[in-house]
Parts: structure tokens; C-alpha cells; sequence
């Protein structure tokens, strides 16, 4: 439904730039699907620890008739050299429930884990991407691209059986404060979550945590839910082979799901996709190329410093 492509000043400038962007765009306003400014607190800075904002944000859906709660967060410190956004979700917000001085992420009923986007206090490119019940954003940062997002997913049922289908996933786990030049292996995309970077909330009610990789740091309850299609090998041992052989056909670029798949006590289920964002092939594309299908473009992006095969994605420009 919307998009904003710009420069941000700072991770700081960042976070002001997306909430003026999900509160105020023209598209969304017109649309009815303008997010609700609920909180907006920032924390003194303390020592080295820079001030802290805390936005709280009330998502319309797409009817103006749902109310999903998501939850953006600037920290850093200038010793250690970190500026990071932060992310995360609920069902519910009461500021009433937060202590003085406190953390407003208690505030959150059934709130998630906290996922996050690595950026820094320089200048970087961003990409904002919209609609009511959902937003994506990516960054610049050097060379590396961050990626993170947070709403409701396309679940495979009717609301009445799936009624808050949301997630939010980043591109690092959210309790660990760390530096956007990291090259450890949790360092992903949106497409590709590691261990605590990617949370859905289940029709039980249940944060249940994602990732597409089967590595010895991602905790036991993670053997049995995956991201598709990047995480299809951890069911079927060497299938992602035939994932990673795709490419395109006379420039068409086949976009796949983002889709969470869970294989537990009740069997395998597919509870839904992620909303504008896929998967898209390596060969023949790269980091900012536009691929169009029916009609609508589709922004390419790279995975953190990965620029090979498997680690691009696209997101709608809705």
C-alpha cells in the first residue's frame, strides 16, 4: 500500500523516519490503514548507553478493524560502538504497567520475544515498505544490508481460526547487543532467521521461534519449525539443493513463500506466509534490482554481507 525510499542520518533518524512513515504517509492515510502512535517514550542516556526511544504502534489491518500492537526500540552505546532498532509485538499495550524508568516491552500483553535490525549512527539508505497490518524495513549499512519487519502473516484459514497471526522477525536475535559488522553465522535476513531472530505467534496463542538452519546454537524446540523454502533441508536432508538451483526464465524470476511450517505432536502444519516478502533465485539478480510480477514491482535485497546463492529475497512495493 505504501513505500518510502530515503536516507537516514542515524539509527535515531531511523526510527523517527519509519514512525512518521507507518503514522502519517499519504497512502495510508487515504487507505485507512495509518498505524496509531500509542506510546512514544525515550529513556535518558546513562554513561556510555545512549537515550533509549520507545514507540509503541497500533496497526489498523487492512479493514480499520483490527488492532495489532508492535513495539519499536533505538539503543546503543558509543564505548562499545552498537546502535541498533529493536522490534517486537503483542496483543495489547497498557503503559499504566510500566515502572518508572523501566523497559516498556512489559507493558506488552502476550508479548513476543524482542528481534533486531543492526544499523549504526552514520548516514544509510533505507526502504520502507507498508500496508495496515503489516511493514518491512531495510537498511544500508556500508556494505551490508539489515533487514527486519514485524505484523500479521497470510495464515491458510479464516480469522476466525487463526484470529493474531503475528510475527516479527529481524536480522540478529534481539538479547544480545551487538555490532552491525558481526560475520557470525546468527547475522541473517528476513529471509533466512537464525536461532531467536524470527517469532511467530501460533492459534494457541504460543511465541513459537523459526529458523532455516539446523547448527548446534538454535535450541532443541527449534528442530521442529522451519522457514520455507530456505529451511526445507532440515525435513528432507540434501532437498534445498533443488531450492538453490533455481534461477530465472527469459527475465522472470519465480518468487517463493516465506512460509512458517511447524512438525510437532499434531502433525505437520503450515500455519501461513509472511506478506510481500519471498524468496527469489541468485542467478541473473542482485541487491537493489526491481523484479516485476503481475504488474508490481519487487525490491531485491542480499542477506546481511552475503551477496551469493542463496541469500536474496524481494519485497513487494505494494
Amino acid at each position: 500500500m505504501a513505500t518510502e525510499f530515503g536516507t537516514a542520518t542515524n539509527h535515531q533518524n531511523l526510527v523517527e523516519r519509519l514512525v512518521q512513515f507507518l503514522t502519517a504517509n499519504p497512502d495510508l492515510v487515504a487507505a485507512g490503514q495509518a498505524y496509531e502512535k500509542v506510546f512514544d517514550n525515550t529513556l535518558p542516556a546513562s554513561g556510555t548507553a545512549i537515550a533509549v526511544r520507545q514507540v509503541t504502534l497500533r496497526a489498523p489491518g487492512l479493514g480499520g478493524t483490527d488492532s495489532i500492537f508492535m513495539g519499536i526500540q533505538s539503543y546503543g552505546d558509543t564505548a562499545l560502538d552498537y546502535y541498533n532498532v529493536r522490534l517486537m509485538g503483542g496483543t495489547a499495550f497498557n503503559p499504566g504497567a510500566i515502572p518508572p524508568g523501566g523497559d516498556y516491552w512489559t507493558a506488552f500483553a502476550n508479548y513476543s520475544p524482542r528481534v533486531q535490525l543492526l544499523a549504526w549512527n552514520q548516514p544509510m539508505p533505507y526502504w520502507f515498505f507498508a500496508n495496515g497490518r503489516r511493514f518491512w524495513i531495510v537498511v544500508k549499512v556500508s556494505t551490508i544490508y539489515e533487514s527486519a519487519g514485524a505484523g500479521f502473516i497470510l495464515p491458510p484459514c479464516p480469522p476466525s481460526q487463526y484470529p493474531y497471526p503475528l510475527a516479527v522477525v529481524g536480522s540478529y536475535r534481539g538479547d544480545v547487543a551487538t555490532r552491525w559488522s558481526d560475520v557470525s553465522d546468527r547475522h541473517r535476513g528476513i529471509s533466512s532467521p537464525y536461532e531467536r531472530s524470527c517469532y511467530l505467534r501460533d492459534p494457541a496463542g504460543r511465541w513459537l521461534g523459526f529458523t532455516v538452519d539446523g547448527g548446534a546454537a538454535n535450541e532443541s524446540d527449534y528442530n521442529n519449525r522451519t522457514l520455507l523454502p530456505l529451511g526445507c533441508g532440515r525435513y528432507a536432508g540434501s532437498s534445498d539443493t533443488v531450492v538453490k538451483q533455481l534461477r530465472d526464465s527469459f527475465g522472470k524470476f519465480p518468487l517463493k513463500a516465506l512460509s512458517f511450517v511447524t512438525r510437532e505432536t499434531e502433525g505437520r502444519r503450515n500455519l501461513g506466509d509472511f506478506d510481500g516478502a519471498f524468496y527469489v533465485p541468485t542467478l541473473n539478480s542482485g541487491a537493489e534490482d526491481v523484479i516485476v510480477e503481475d504488474g508490481v514491482d519487487h525490491v531485491v535485497f542480499q542477506t546481511a554481507w552475503r551477496s551469493g546463492n542463496p541469500w536474496l529475497y524481494a519485497i513487494r512495493k505494494d
